[in-house]
């Protein structure tokens, strides 16, 4: 069908500029920020996509109607047509007959429409007038992108009606059928309103949440006024759903009304605990604990309801540890009855662990191992019905709670491989599930684990992608936590404008929104981008407020901010040895692994300055030991540059040449220039001669004595921290210096070059 005039000059401009090719709702919401100005919620976007059937033009041709007509618009409402392109379709139908009028509203009222569901005369008419395509398989497609909303937009209601009613008990899908039994109802109707309960369930379980949604609405609308228990459950489902599909401001508007005018009780209680887990999305601040304390209030003597709110509110508070700490406790003490749900005493389990972490106690394994198995129980348990918790909210049958927390507080724990697998599944079952607000959450949480596993452009990957989905979702503290993610990112890449503005747009979010976690986070990312560059006093400042307002929140575990090292380092640098030596006592407190290797290190540093040299190696040798159980290459870099100057300022100036060339190696494999430059400096500081053109480096030598042990060469890549590529190039170049050819002669020229070494 072609477009003359003024509409096909439009969208041949439109196309221009647009470049015609299938969408996805990535790319989609690209387009309409680009020519709009504006982000769209993601069920508008799934709604645009499908009725313009990938074409982007006509995509935003839609998207300006909606923008005109006021966004949102529910689900079970056609979208609007542009005004002028409607006039231009509904001439081109008028001139059918009456009869494949009515087929073609038929067909546009099936989601996917079939010769065998239709009036198959009356859609031969109309493919004869070119309005649709009939493919080998009998599929029906309209020829226009937007005929389909034309035809179902213009026809009366009551034609409508009459449509839906006759398509009903022709489909076969249950969910369809129970879609049309409610766009064929003339009023409120309780049995059809139910059918749709469930079948909204089942939409969502298996992936398709924004189908899921239009029929809770549809539920919502059919629903009896005088059934205010049942319509308030409904739309209470309807504002979780609205929640996870990231569509924050319709998911309020319906769970505000509720706790607005809901009587005391369950209901109400919920919708706030809901709020309360949207604002700590939205805000990450104490909003979010009043809500909580307000829903403990509408409780009433059910003792599950107040375990889940007591430990929700725990969970969300990483601004206030002794209050998380408090929160937790209850939630516990409360658990234990036995009354209480298994999934809920897990819950309980959880936010106690979790507290413990905060608290410096480590990962409660025994609180972890006792969750999983009440999980385990509660899912298996066929004689109870199963709970609607909202601490599930982002919960799927196969992601547990217990193991998306043990993920989390492994990136922490430094566990990054088996945190890297929990998150790789989350990632999957949050796109299957079309759960934007949680994917956003994931791909920040890899992004963190491969920045310090040290693949840093798959963390960029990751950061790039979590930042499309918040652009869609407007998710406030992500995009926080995104930002200040990617300044520490870029910083360690040695991008020092693009980390500072991140870091600095961070920082003035987090400040705006009074979040202290926020705002600690933001200042680390800085202080730690200062030190890299050396404006020393600069990082200092920041480093000094995220220490402040660490002390503030009260975490006893080190590794949640990770500042303590760069401002030891930093206030070593400024000559502050006292100040230094302080912080440095409070890290050694620690017990964990990245704790010991940090405070090693700064150990070291302090000793070194105060002219301890040999006090300096001996907490050297303790920091390299520690990282030998730590998958941190650029911290395990750091270290290594720290000891070449130990060891220069020794005079033993050859071990030396040989930590530093390691650290150049590690430095130069990640991708850390400003750092490469540092240890490269200190390498040229030694002064020693190059070595005659047979005499191997001591990266060679590494590799070599390796590869002589029995090591594979990626076996070989994982203990010295670089890519298998340059462990082979460092192979290929020893090989020709010795003058051998294979890992035979290797190993029997090593040896005897140990025993050389020996006598």
């Amino acid at each position: 069908m072609r477009l003359e005039g003024a509409q096909g000059g439009r969208f041949a401009e439109s196309a221009r500029r647009l470049r015609l090719q299938p969408l996805n709702l990535a790319s989609l919401h690209e387009i309409l920020k680009t020519e709009l100005g504006r982000a769209f919620a993601r069920p508008t976007l799934v709604r645009i996509e499908a009725t313009s059937f990938g074409n982007p033009f006509f995509a935003l041709e839609l998207a300006r109607a909606l923008v005109e007509h006021g966004e949102p618009i529910q689900g079970s409402a056609p979208l609007p047509v542009p005004s002028d392109l409607a006039e231009l379709l509904a001439g081109r139908l008028r001139r059918l007959p009456a009869r494949a009028r009515r087929g073609l509203l038929a067909a546009s009222a099936l989601s996917t429409p079939t010769l065998e569901l239709l009036d198959r005369e009356a859609i031969v008419r109309a493919e004869t007038a070119g309005v649709v395509t009939v493919d080998e398989h009998g599929g029906v497609r309209f020829s226009h992108p937007l005929l389909a909303a034309s035809v179902y937009a213009s026809a009366p209601v009551a034609e409508r009606r009459a449509v839906h009613a006759e398509l009903a008990p022709r489909v076969s899908s249950s969910e369809e059928r129970a879609r049309h039994l409610a766009l064929a109802a003339e009023g409120p109707d309780g049995e059809v309103a139910a059918a749709l309960v469930e079948t909204a369930q089942a939409a969502r379980d298996r992936g398709a949440p924004d189908a899921a949604i239009e029929l809770l609405e549809l539920a919502c609308e059919l629903t009896p006024a005088g059934a205010r228990e049942p319509l308030d459950a409904r739309r209470l489902d309807l504002g979780r759903y609205l929640s996870e599909t990231g569509d924050p401001q319709r998911a309020t508007h319906v769970l505000r009304d509720i706790a607005d005018n809901a009587p005391g009780g369950g209901v109400r209680a919920r919708a706030l605990l809901l709020l309360a887990f949207m604002s700590e999305t939205a805000e990450a601040g104490e909003s979010a604990i009043e809500l909580c304390e307000q829903g403990l209030e509408a409780t009433g003597d059910d003792v599950d309801l107040r375990v889940e709110i007591l430990a929700a509110a725990s969970r969300m508070s990483d601004f206030d540890v002794e209050r998380k700490v408090a929160y937790a406790h209850a939630a516990l003490d409360l658990a234990t009855g036995e009354h209480v749900s298994p999934e809920l005493r897990s819950y309980a389990l959880l936010a106690f662990a979790e507290a413990e972490f905060f608290a410096g106690r480590g990962i409660a394994g025994d609180a972890f191992r006792h969750a999983a198995e009440l999980e385990g129980a509660a899912a298996t348990d066929a004689s109870r019905a199963p709970r609607r918790s909202l601490h599930r909210v982002h919960h799927y049958s196969d992601v547990r709670p217990s193991a998306r927390l043990l993920g989390i507080l492994r990136i922490y724990a430094d566990e990054l491989d088996e945190a890297r697998a929990e998150f790789a599944l989350e990632r999957e079952v949050a796109s299957e599930h079309g759960d934007e607000v949680q994917l956003a959450r994931t791909l920040i949480r890899l992004g963190l684990i491969e920045l310090r596993a040290g693949n840093w452009s798959l963390s960029g990957e990751h950061l790039d992608e979590a930042a499309s989905v918040l652009e869609r979702t407007r998710q406030e503290a992500l995009q926080r936590w995104m930002l200040a993610t990617n300044a520490s990112l870029d910083g360690a890449r040695g991008r020092v404008d693009e980390a500072r503005g991140a870091g600095e747009e961070a920082l003035a979010l987090s400040v705006a929104a009074g979040t202290l976690w926020g705002t600690a986070e933001s200042h680390a990312a800085l202080g730690f981008l200062d030190l890299s560059v050396g404006h020393v006093s600069s990082a200092r400042g920041h480093l000094d407020a995220a220490q402040e307002l660490g002390e503030r929140i009260g975490p006893d575990e080190p590794r949640l901010l990770r500042s303590d090292a760069d401002r030891i380092e930093t206030l070593l640098l400024l000559g502050e040895l006292a100040r230094a030596e302080e912080a440095l006592e409070r890290l050694e407190l620690s017990s964990s692994a990245w704790a010991a290797a940090m405070g090693a290190r700064c150990r070291a540093l302090l000793c070194s300055a105060r002219g301890d040299f040999a006090g300096a190696a001996s907490a050297l040798d303790d920091a390299l030991r520690a990282h030998e159980r730590l998958p941190l290459p650029f911290e395990l870099a750091r270290t290594l540059l720290v000891q070449g100057q130990v060891l220069r300022r020794r005079n033993e100036r050859r071990l030396a040449r040989d930590a530093l060339d390691r650290s150049v190696a590690i430095f130069d494999e990640l991708g850390a220039p400003l750092w490469t430059e540092k240890a490269r400096a200190e390498r040229d500081r030694l002064g020693l001669r190059k070595g005659s053109p047979h005499e191997l480096t001591p990266s060679e030598e590494t590799v070599a004595s390796l590869a002589a042990s029995g090591l594979t060469n990626r076996e070989i890549a994982e203990r010295i921290f670089v890519s298998p590529k340059t462990v082979e190039a460092n192979l290929s170049r020893a090989y020709r210096k010795l003058g051998i050819s294979s890992r035979a002669e290797l190993g029997a020229l090593m040896s005897e070059r140990r025993r050389s070494a020996k006598a």
